[in-house]
């Protein structure tokens, strides 16, 4: 059975933003994205030491076949047209109806609210369409702007995952662990 080539069916769009599921036509601008944002990436994502365009052309023309297989569903943020970032749905636990979301944004783009407005529409695909239970969101201790999207979309800190998290200083580094459980999301 192939992957279908037609993923319009999960394309989300917001007063400002659309997430299209990320495919091998993206993977240029992603590349440029992760490129125009790589100090602030450095800092906090251990795949951006260095980050490798091979690597990110891989992970676009790989990203419907992900999604076929329900492993990791990935949706490339457009900001008046342009790739801006990427929101991902990861780490599938069929049988919690849970999942780990992820995402980073070009750093010229910060600060507007486009992540906070990126991920509450992904939160909405992820209980409404895929009838999940349960996200998990982790930030390292320090990145703020990261908190900040978490809080501004209901999620609750839950914990420290201790040295979980490579430091491109070297050695480890504490995650805040968040989560938002689908009775609370549609409590808001």
């Amino acid at each position: 059975m192939e992957p279908p080539e037609d993923l319009s069916f999960a394309t989300l769009c917001t007063d400002r933003l659309e997430l299209r599921p990320l495919r091998e036509e993206h993977g240029e601008g992603l590349w440029q994205a992760v490129v125009a944002s790589q100090g602030d990436l450095y800092r906090w994502m251990p795949w951006a030491r260095p980050p490798q365009r091979e690597g990110t052309l891989a992970m676009a023309a790989a990203a419907a076949d992900e999604w076929y297989r329900r492993s990791t569903l990935s949706f490339v943020v457009l900001h008046l047209g342009v790739v801006s970032g990427i929101v991902a749905l990861k780490l599938f636990r069929p049988l919690q109806k849970s999942v780990e979301i992820g995402y980073h944004l070009r750093s010229d783009l910060k600060g507007r609210g486009l992540m906070t407005e990126a991920v509450g529409a992904v939160v909405r695909y992820a209980f409404e369409e895929e009838g999940l239970h349960r996200i998990e969101l982790q930030a390292a201790v320090g990145n703020e702007g990261s908190i900040r999207v978490a809080e501004k979309n209901g999620f609750t800190r839950v914990g420290i995952a201790r040295l979980a998290d490579p430091s491109p200083e070297g050695g480890w580094r504490d995650l805040i662990v968040f989560d938002l459980l689908e009775s609370e999301w549609q409590s808001d």
